[in-house]
């Protein structure tokens, strides 16, 4: 099934690879053929270029949970619409998932921004940097439509995992920071004082498979140890979708960045493994909670 669909999306393994409003569709098609998924329409973007796209939300759920307290898992990907190797990785996760059966629970955005995607920009439909509008009264559509949808799940999540390409050519609020980081790293935020982190965990997963990690000990001004930038709530200065989900949603946000000058399908590797090994760290810390 996955060989099948990255076949279908060979020209988007392509550098830069590009998205078709085609291309998007079958990517959402993809997603409801998969076994415990669920996938539903919560808003429908509009652009003059390629007019009305749906945003959608997925959910994973076996039929009968074996666990009677599964693990709450909220993915996210493509809230900057030229990052696209986690919008693959999360739909290459989703299946992994469901062909074995794992009892968790996930809820999933699969392309945030997907008109972003569709045009290869930062930016929204309306020319947001979504990352930047997190707030409950945002003027975005595709954040009302996000909010929405969490509000109406009424849920708090065990982690929330946020998939981002690190791409310092693209101006952004923090670009002329000169330590900005030429390889893999991630950012963790972890409330929990009784709760071990997990990020030294991914990095190692990413580590072993031959992907390079970042060794700078400051990345974008903040604290860097192999890799892991571990961050505390002193964080109030940008509205991007980590705050706002530690905030309201869940006290541990993994914010995953591969590096945009590698191959594509080096990032979605390293995108997959940072999904993979950060859920068996927190199986394996859930289960020894018990």
């Amino acid at each position: 099934m996955e060989a099948s669909f990255i076949n279908q999306f060979s020209e988007q393994l392509s550098e830069p690879p590009t998205f078709s409003r085609g291309s998007y569709r079958k990517l959402l098609a993809a997603y409801s053929a998969l076994p415990f998924v669920t996938i539903e329409t919560i808003s429908t973007i509009t652009s003059t270029d390629f007019g009305e796209i749906p945003l959608s939300f997925v959910r994973y759920a076996l039929p009968m949970q074996r666990d009677s307290r599964p693990l709450k898992l909220l993915l996210t990907a493509g809230i900057h619409g030229d990052e696209p190797a986690g919008v693959f990785a999360l739909y290459r996760y989703m299946l992994s998932l469901s062909l074995r059966e794992i009892p968790i629970e996930v809820y999933a955005f699969p392309c945030v921004n997907p008109i972003g995607v569709l045009r290869n920009s930062r930016l929204s439909s309306a020319h947001f940097d979504l990352n930047r509008q997190m707030t409950r009264n945002s003027i975005a559509p595709e954040v009302r439509a996000l909010v929405s949808t969490l509000e109406h799940l009424g849920t708090s999540f065990d982690a929330a995992f946020d998939l981002h390409e690190d791409n310092p050519s693209v101006q952004c609020d923090f670009s002329g920071e000169s330590t900005q980081a030429e390889a893999f790293y991630l950012y963790e935020s972890n409330f929990d004082p009784m709760r071990k982190p997990i990020g030294e965990q991914i990095v190692r997963a990413v580590t072993q498979a031959g992907i390079p990690v970042s060794t700078q000990r400051s990345i974008y001004g903040e604290r860097a140890i192999n890799g892991v930038v571990q961050r505390g709530m002193e964080r109030d200065k940008i509205f991007d979708l980590e705050r706002f989900l530690t905030m309201n949603y869940t006290d541990r946000v993994i914010t995953s960045e591969t590096y945009v000058a590698r191959t594509l399908a080096e990032r979605i590797t390293a995108q997959t493994i940072v999904l993979e090994s950060g859920v068996r760290a927190l199986i394996e810390q859930s289960s020894g909670h018990r």
